[in-house]
């Protein structure tokens, strides 16, 4: 009886192990994820991620895609359009983006593999939580896609 109380004993360390092995090799590949996150093939950050009121916030857009990749041209707006939103009760709201017209507005701009396109933005911002939405056609005959810039604080 005492050896099979010891057996099982035995039995439920090695379970431990297993499950610690187990729990390590999660953690990972979670790990593993996480840097593939930090490898975008588009980069889009801000020079800051807290700022104070009357700061200008600069923006810089990086092709890592094999390809150019595409993006709207906006009558009013001499670069990439943005649309800025701004976190307002747990809802992200939008907060400023350019009018384009439909007559002058036309696709498509070209950011080309490898190319770095900066912007800064001549804008009051108020108190709180923003982020930066750019569009951009990545595969040919596909419709745009969103990409987002880091979340920004201004204090």
């Amino acid at each position: 009886m005492i050896y099979h109380f010891i057996l099982s004993i035995n039995k439920f360390k090695e379970m431990r192990n297993i499950t610690k092995l187990t729990i390590f090799f999660i953690c990972l590949i979670i790990l593993n994820c996480e840097k593939e996150d930090n490898n975008k093939p588009l980069i889009i950050k801000t020079n800051n991620d807290n700022y104070t009121t009357g700061e200008l916030v600069s923006i810089e857009i990086v092709n890592k895609y094999d390809t150019n990749i595409d993006y709207y041209m906006c009558s009013s707006y001499s670069g990439i359009p943005p649309v800025i939103y701004k976190y307002i009760n747990n809802v992200w709201t939008g907060y400023w983006a350019p009018l384009c017209d439909g007559f002058i507005s036309h696709c498509c701009g070209v950011l080309e593999t490898n190319d770095i396109y900066k912007d800064t933005f001549n804008l009051e911002f108020e108190q709180g939580k923003y982020r930066i939405e750019y569009e951009f056609i990545v595969e040919y005959g596909q419709g745009y896609q969103s990409f987002y810039s880091n979340e920004f604080i201004f204090e």
